[in-house]
């Protein structure tokens, strides 16, 4: 039911408005009539209306006043104007109003009857306006924290090109992270997360999730504002604004309280990865990485710390070392060379030696014995080779009595896996670079990807370019333009093709593109191109644009 007022100076006007007009049957409730819009005013500071009919020659305050400042009490009130005078002037400013309609004194029931049905119609799709907002806006609230955690999760556990697009959906989501406050994170892993329990209802999960990231919030509130957020891979990611001189003593001490909260309040043991202090959205990624390689690598710290710190990632000279070792790993495989991966252990181990603490040495190590684990090596060669069984490596490299025998036996896995690559190498790699060449070669028309070659040979993108770069001496790029540019110079000698379907049948969407990159190669537009070969052999040019 609607709520009305009546605003005429005439009582028998209002009075026959009232009573000889069914405004219930409209869902309409007249809360007042009233004789000026001094008084309508007066009623309208304490009670609320959805539609005022209201005359608009009245004296003192008239109906074109009483519109403008019921508007400033009730911004989303009605009006409905009501005159005895056809006066063009007045329907002018009613309608300035934005009044919902406009009816004269002498109108007949059934006409006033249409207008009010079409002012409750405007306000019923108002009203479902509303409540489909509403609706939305409470769904929204309910999904929030799903929201923030996903957005939270993709922040960390993605490599992301660009920060602004991120940087509004936190801003959306009202979630306190910005791009030049310096954080730290804290990945806390539960210790009985891999271990067998037994079973454990999503409710029960659910709550020991929710009171895990109470603690942390909680405890790192001494920090600041902070978020915590459960990721996708299961560890619980706790954001640091980390502003002070001093941040290290800091972190521990927050470390160190937040394992006796959790020990004592949800009766859970973890290990805690720090990062490094770092700002902007685009280093999150990185810092996370780097929590995470610090509880990795937190046995070679001390074996029985629970919290580490992963410092290396910080160091210049320790991160040049890695993309060096990474850069000659690659080669090496791909070459199936043993003497270049010995080579490349020591050149790595000279660096550093000597300039990094014992523990970044030894973290620099282990870093070396994993690499094989995370590059995109050729999975056949991963299969056969020690590396299949990681956690066998792993203890192997822990009853080593020093780090000679360590480097030893990085040396060893490292030959092994090199043999492979070798025999491998020498095998198969001519056909396969032969069957990727047959591809292109039928399928350069096509919206070939490297991705989609790989799949088609069974080899992980990274090694397939390696592989084709070393026998074909080009990259597969590089092949594949080369490829396209010869078959569009085909075509091109046709003058019946047009130009741009030379374009599309040689592989390319973009006309533009594809002119800047054929004079890239042959010095000239395809339209010159063609010029020059139809003059050439005396056929006559036919214009196709």
């Amino acid at each position: 039911m609607y709520r009305a007022i009546i605003v005429d100076d005439e009582e028998l006007v209002r009075q026959g408005l009232r009573k000889h007009f069914d405004w219930t049957g409209h869902g309409v409730e007249i809360m007042a009539d009233l004789p000026d819009g001094r008084e309508a005013l007066n009623f309208l500071s304490t009670h609320s209306v959805d539609l005022i009919v209201t005359d608009v020659r009245m004296p003192d305050v008239d109906g074109i006043e009483l519109a403008i400042e019921a508007r400033k009490l009730l911004p989303r009130v009605k009006v409905l104007f009501v005159s005895g005078h056809a006066d063009v002037r007045y329907l002018k400013e009613a309608l300035k109003m934005d009044a919902v309609d406009y009816i004269l004194k002498s109108v007949d029931l059934d006409e006033l009857s249409e207008t009010v049905a079409r002012v409750t119609r405007i306000m019923d799709e108002e009203r479902e306006r509303d409540r489909a907002l509403q609706q939305m806006e409470e769904k929204l609230t309910q999904s929030m924290p799903l929201l923030q955690e996903r957005i939270l999760a993709s922040l960390v556990l993605d490599d992301l090109e660009s920060d602004e697009p991120i940087l509004n959906q936190l801003e959306f989501l009202e979630i306190p992270i910005d791009d030049s406050t310096r954080y730290c994170l804290l990945v806390i892993q539960l210790k009985d997360l891999f271990l067998p329990l037994h079973p454990v209802s999503q409710r029960d999960r659910t709550l020991r999730s929710l009171k895990i990231q109470a603690e942390c919030a909680e405890e790192g509130a001494r920090c600041g504002p902070c978020v915590c957020f459960r990721s996708r891979t299961g560890e619980f990611v706790l954001v640091l604004p980390m502003e002070q001189e001093e941040y290290e003593t800091t972190l521990l001490e927050v470390s160190e309280a937040l394992e006796r909260r959790l020990i004592e309040n949800v009766d859970l043991r973890v290990s805690i990865g720090i990062s490094d202090r770092f700002s902007g959205l685009l280093n999150f990624h990185p810092a996370y990485k780097a929590a995470v390689n610090a509880i990795r690598n937190r046995y070679l710290l001390d074996e029985k710390s629970l919290i580490s710190i992963d410092k290396y990632e910080g160091a210049d000279l320790a991160r040049r070392a890695r993309a060096q070792a990474e850069r000659a790993l690659r080669e090496a495989f791909s070459q199936g060379s043993a003497e270049k991966l010995g080579a490349m252990l020591l050149e790595s181990i000279g660096q550093v030696d000597g300039r990094l603490s014992q523990s970044e040495m030894q973290n620099h190590l282990i870093y070396l014995l994993m690499l094989p684990a995370t590059l995109d090596i050729d999975p056949e060669i991963r299969a056969r080779s020690e590396y299949r069984d990681f956690p066998r490596i792993l203890e192997r490299y822990m009853r080593c009595r020093d780090q000679r025998e360590q480097l030893a036996l990085i040396q060893q896995l490292y030959e092994e896996a090199a043999s492979l690559g070798g025999a491998r190498l020498g095998a198969h790699a001519a056909s396969i670079i032969q069957r990727v060449r047959e591809i292109i070669n039928t399928q350069y028309m096509d919206q070939l990807s490297l991705q989609n070659l790989a799949e088609q040979v069974n080899l992980t993108p990274t090694y397939l370019c390696v592989l084709f770069k070393q026998l074909v001496g080009k990259t597969i790029n590089e092949y594949l333009t080369e490829t396209r540019i010869e078959h569009a110079k085909q075509l091109l000698a046709d003058p019946r093709i047009r130009l741009y379907d030379v374009c599309y049948r040689a592989g390319y969407l973009s006309p533009s593109y594809f002119s800047k990159l054929f004079k890239k190669h042959t010095g000239v537009v395809p339209s010159e191109y063609r010029d020059l070969l139809l003059s050439a052999d005396g056929t006559p040019r036919e214009d196709h644009p």
